[in-house]
């Protein structure tokens, strides 16, 4: 996060806040801070609490943020939201993992169809669980399995990783009065993310050994967060972000590994998926007080590739090749003439 930063100590006093903004993809919004003054948050909330005037500190950040994820990219943001006191889950379901020789891992399931729209003030008070948020609408597609892994005395032959399953859409709307307290805590979430592919399973054998090829990420989806004119969304902690909205394809497993006194061959690694479509739009105000901690995200970027993984043999190895003749040259037998 400190490619996007310029905060010094001193910002950890300041709040960030959004009024009356539309944001997409498409329209960057400026971000601006004010010093807190009075007391503490929990008494400042309410219908009655007053911004005080500030300067932009980092106008058309919003837009730098947009354009460098997709370069750089950002810490996994949906994966990592595993609970919420509010929760709508159209996710789909995770494949299971291949056993054994040549056992392949499940593909994950698709994500459905979650449409919400939350009309009831919320809080999470500290202290919460770790990545608790307040209000969560997701229809990611499940992850694929990881190939098993294949041994036989002679030869091996590893499984296939699962594809991750494409995302369904996603769309949440706030209306009323939301707040967390404590560090990595969202306020508003939105995800449609495809999911991740399955790494490939390792194998091993003496004459011959043939791994297993990872699995696909799975295509992003539809994903929509509305905060309107009434809706208040506040976070004290350091990185919480008010929204989210997250419609990335899920990144290719890895290609699974190979070992053989003979020939091996290594896994190749999973394609990212493509991404979807995000969306974000907030006319009522949010307020951030936690040092990197965005007003709103909205992210739509494709998955990374998967890595291919590496094969040890004699055969590979052209040095070694030399010093020990493949196996037909070594089977070769002179019939004596008589």
């Amino acid at each position: 996060m400190a490619l996007f930063s310029r905060l010094s100590v001193s910002d950890s006093v300041r709040r960030t806040v959004i009024g009356n903004k539309a944001v997409s993809t498409e329209r960057p919004v400026d971000i601006r801070s004010s010093k807190k003054a009075g007391p503490a948050p929990e008494a400042a909330r309410g219908e009655n609490r007053r911004i005080l005037p500030g300067r932009a500190i980092l106008p058309n950040r919003l837009a730098l943020l947009l354009g460098a994820t997709a370069l750089a990219g950002l810490i996994p943001l949906s994966p990592d939201i595993v609970h919420a006191q509010v929760l709508i889950n159209q996710n789909g379901g995770n494949g299971g993992n291949g056993s054994g020789y040549d056992g392949d891992g499940g593909n994950g399931g698709a994500g459905g169809n979650a449409v919400h729209v939350n009309n009831i003030d919320q809080s999470v008070p500290a202290p919460a669980l770790p990545l608790v948020s307040a209000y969560d609408v997701t229809a990611d597609g499940g992850n694929g399995g990881n190939g098993g892994y294949g041994f036989l005395l002679l030869v091996g032959n590893g499984g296939e990783g699962g594809n991750g399953g494409n995302a369904g859409s996603a769309s949440a709307t706030y209306t009323a009065s939301l707040f967390t307290e404590g560090n990595f805590h969202h306020g508003m979430v939105a995800t449609a993310t495809g999911g991740q592919g399955g790494d490939g399973g390792g194998s091993g054998g003496l004459v011959f050994a043939d791994e297993g090829d990872a699995g696909h990420g799975g295509a992003g989806g539809n994903a929509s967060a509305t905060a309107t004119a009434s809706s208040i969304i506040e976070t004290t902690g350091e990185n919480s972000f008010g929204i989210i909205v997250d419609a990335s394809g899920g990144n290719g497993g890895t290609g699974g590994n190979a070992v053989s006194a003979g020939y091996a061959n290594a896994g190749e690694g999973g394609n990212g998926g493509s991404a979807g479509t995000a969306n974000g739009s907030n006319a009522g105000q949010i307020i951030t007080g936690g040092r990197f901690s965005y007003g709103m995200i909205v992210r739509s970027a494709g998955g990374r590739g998967g890595d291919g993984n590496q094969s040890s043999s004699i055969l590979s190895d052209p040095a070694a090749m030399a010093a020990h003749p493949p196996a037909a040259a070594m089977l070769r037998v002179k019939i004596p003439v008589r």
